[in-house]
């Protein structure tokens, strides 16, 4: 009988499974590789952490409240978007400073030599490709007085609105390490 009961592999199913054989590692190679993969990890925090630290650097304090990850990160999107926004409302008042030297020296008072306006209108190419945000990207829109409003409610407050986005402005002392 003991030898009857070898055969049916207990589960009723006419075989044994073959069962896969493990590759073993020596116990050396095991640690090694564990300290490789820790050692690598630590590194990728350092480095993430190093990048993190720069980047609130550069940012005024208030963006980024919290110290974690994500207000880190959110914060900087955020700084990024409205130095998108200013770049976009300081462009808007130079076309329409060109326009008004445009028409003064037209009436015989030139104030704006050629190469100056060649400058400017090279850096608008090299800038105007910069931002990929649609809402932001000077090749998409043309800011015009009717679609800028600024509301200024007291003197510390100032409110900018640009085709729907709007950009609120609390103007304080400069403080040290701040834009």
């Amino acid at each position: 009988p003991p030898a009857a009961m070898v055969g049916s592999g207990g589960g009723g199913g006419g075989g044994r499974r073959k069962r896969r054989r493990r590759i073993s590692k020596n116990k050396e190679q095991v640690e090694q590789q564990r300290m490789t993969h820790i050692a690598v990890e630590r590194n990728r925090r350092k480095q993430m952490n190093d990048y993190l630290a720069v980047i609130r650097s550069l940012m005024p304090p208030s963006y980024s409240q919290r110290g974690d990850q994500a207000s880190i990160v959110g914060g900087a999107i955020n700084y990024v978007k409205e130095l998108e926004q200013l770049l976009q409302s300081l462009e808007a008042h130079k076309r329409s400073k060109q326009d008004l030297d445009s028409i003064s020296s037209s009436h015989g008072n030139p104030t704006r030599t050629n190469s100056t306006a060649n400058r400017d209108d090279e850096q608008l190419r090299i800038f105007g490709d910069f931002f990929n945000f649609p809402q932001y990207s000077s090749s998409n829109q043309a800011i015009s007085s009717s679609n800028c409003n600024n509301i200024v409610s007291s003197n510390d407050i100032e409110v900018t609105m640009v085709d729907g986005h709007a950009s609120v402005k609390i103007l304080a002392e400069k403080q040290n390490k701040q834009l």
